[in-house]
């Protein structure tokens, strides 16, 4: 197949034209480009060097990683003094020429830096992959994404319907809930805290900033005397309400299990804290909005139901809004990150992201509708808005 020298050349002129300009602190001008870039390494790529970046390198270097985290190897490398094979064969037990290797390897693919013959040092990537944190992460998705095609082929090639019956049970031969299971295994509940909080980084402007929310013009006009702003349902360490208690001088509730809120701390006073489960009725009636981050992605649509049900009756018509922060997968040109997102919660949890027609069945199911959703850039979450009609 000949290369589609065309777009190569589009592309090429965007690059060139993008980097005069580039400023690293615009996240979504840098957002544009790296797609771009991107974009062209898979146009310059044959079809038999994209099959063995897939199907091998990509297999390969995750099978790699894992060996390195079993063997403690990013906490061994050092970020100023680079280190021998033989030294890093003494400190973590490895033969060294198994060790040689799989050093080779972790270098030719950037995850380590090389600093001259057999000798090695950690760049930006392996300080990030020696902390336990996101190395426990790394096992969740590692292990679930293993028996995903056994998982399919047992199950017919059928969506998961069920939250108990996913390929998480299956790769950790549990019949606990994803969510039981995790808060149950330390290591496992530090991979997943690190997860969440790094989606967190992940998303550089914040829900609330005029270029991705108007919260001045959906939200605060029109707020009632005494009504609670926000509501943030599931809402964790509290990081989406701490920017709305600049913005606003009035009530913000967050909610969530006692376990998680009893880790909060130094919250502006003006939020509340809240225990609370989604699938129960929610006690807080009439509030401007009633915020769900990455809540609903974890769940099947009859969950979601649930969830948004349990909610109905404390919201008043035409005036009360729900708000969801998750990927909307677009019908043509999806990005691997949602792609990717959309996978994972399917082994984990049975969930999935949604299209933008997803959600407004959804919504319509429970007699709710969506008045608008708002995304600031390509690949990054968006904001669902829907009300109880009048």
């Amino acid at each position: 197949m000949p290369l589609q020298m065309d777009r190569i050349i589009a592309l090429t002129e965007q690059l060139s034209q993008g980097v005069k300009t580039l400023n690293l602190e615009d996240d979504k001008t840098r957002a544009r480009l790296l797609e771009a870039a991107w974009s062209l390494a898979r146009a310059l790529e044959t079809p038999r060097e994209t099959l063995l970046r897939t199907c091998l390198l990509d297999s390969t270097t995750n099978t790699v990683i894992k060996v390195a985290f079993d063997l403690k190897l990013f906490q061994q490398l050092d970020e100023k003094q680079a280190k021998g094979t033989a030294e890093l064969a003494e400190e973590t037990g490895a033969e060294e020429a198994l060790l040689s290797r799989l050093l080779k390897h972790l270098a030719s693919t950037g995850f380590i830096g090389e600093a001259g013959p057999d000798l090695y040092i950690a760049n930006d990537l392996a300080q990030i992959l020696a902390t336990e944190n996101v190395q426990d992460g790394f096992e969740i998705h590692l292990a679930t994404l293993r028996v995903l095609p056994e998982y399919l082929a047992e199950h017919g090639y059928r969506d998961p319907t069920d939250g108990l019956d996913c390929p998480m049970q299956k790769a950790f031969n549990t019949k606990l809930h994803s969510f039981e299971y995790i808060k149950r295994d330390p290591k496992l509940a530090r991979g997943f805290k690190a997860a969440v909080l790094d989606q967190a980084g992940l998303r550089r402007a914040h829900w609330a900033e005029p270029e991705f929310y108007p919260v001045q013009e959906r939200l605060l006009a029109g707020l009632k005397k005494d009504s609670v702003v926000m509501v943030d349902v599931g809402g964790g360490m509290g990081l989406d309400l701490r920017l709305l208690a600049d913005l606003a001088d009035t009530r913000l509730i967050l909610q969530d299990t006692e376990q998680v809120l009893s880790g909060t701390n130094e919250l502006p006073a003006r939020i509340e804290k809240m225990p609370y489960d989604f699938f129960q009725r929610q006690p807080v009636e009439g509030a401007r909005a009633y915020y769900f981050h990455r809540v609903f992605h974890d769940w099947t649509d009859e969950k979601c139901r649930e969830i948004l049900l349990a909610l109905k009756p404390a919201m008043t018509r035409g005036y009360s809004k729900v708000l969801i922060q998750d990927n909307v997968i677009p019908a043509q040109g999806a990005t691997w990150l949602h792609t990717t997102s959309d996978l994972l919660m399917l082994c984990g949890f049975a969930g999935k992201e949604r299209t933008e027609k997803n959600f407004r069945e959804l919504f319509d199911s429970v007699g709710m509708r969506v008045t608008g959703i708002w995304t600031r850039a390509p690949g990054e979450e968006s904001i669902i808005e829907a009300i109880v009609p009048e």
